[in-house]
């Protein structure tokens, strides 16, 4: 199988770390500036461990992609990034399985409505990661999980390779509960800490914040239930 790999964030970097260590066929699709970095100095990523790599992995600028043919493309980019990159897939001849790997729900929605002819999959990831500089990825705990729908074209092939570069991977056959699972997991504390400009241990050890969070929890359970997501109490 050959993976390309759209997007070298936390999550683009980390599964092409990952894959490239375990010998899979990857190549990255990043920015001209960002190839021009990992084509000089290669893609630099420090493991939760304290140790620190650098990976020479075979990228193409964005805006160059051809009719190369992949099997699975991973698309790894901010949501304000996907219309920009839909117009680049829009123009390729190949036939992929597209899987937006991103934060936030409802992108595989987007993907599906403006390339209607794509084979689109859908998956949530957890893990820990972020940009410590513009090509340098910092983890910061051990492990990467993927939850991948289960009616995702060779999904037993993608997760039997996932699985051979170190990562947990299950299949679900309800993949918008657990997308929307993963949702409710981050973003209500992570609005409290922006609200607050402070940690989540600050945020629990205050009773005005604390609550704060827990409103802010209670309108996105009543969003799930309306969904028809019936998401544990």
């Amino acid at each position: 199988m050959k993976y390309l790999i759209i997007g070298a964030g936390g999550v683009g970097a980390t599964l092409a770390v990952y894959m490239y260590r375990a010998g899979l066929d990857i190549s990255l699709a990043l920015t001209k500036r960002h190839k021009e970095l990992v084509d000089q100095e290669g893609l630099k990523y420090s493991f939760w461990d304290g140790t620190t790599d650098t990976y020479k992995i075979e990228a193409t600028e964005t805006g160059q992609l051809n009719g190369d043919i992949y099997d699975v493309i991973f698309v790894c980019v901010k949501s304000g990034q996907l219309p920009e990159v839909l117009t680049r897939l829009k123009d390729l001849a190949y036939k992929a399985v597209i899987i937006p790997m991103m934060n936030g729900i409802g992108n595989a929605d987007i993907i599906r409505e403006e390339l209607p002819e794509a084979e689109v999959g859908d998956a949530c990831v957890y893990l820990g990661a972020y940009k410590k500089e513009y090509n340098w990825i910092q983890q910061d705990n051990n492990g990467v999980k993927i939850i991948l729908d289960k009616k995702t074209s060779n999904a037993d092939k993608i997760c039997e390779d996932l699985r051979a570069a170190g990562m947990i991977v299950k299949l679900s056959d309800k993949i918008e509960y657990d997308k929307f699972l993963k949702f409710f997991f981050v973003s209500p504390l992570a609005a409290a800490q922006a609200v607050y400009g402070c940690s989540s241990g600050e945020i629990f050890a205050s009773p005005e914040k604390k609550e704060y969070f827990r409103r802010l929890s209670e309108e996105l359970y009543s969003c799930a239930a309306v969904a028809g997501l019936n998401l544990p109490e």
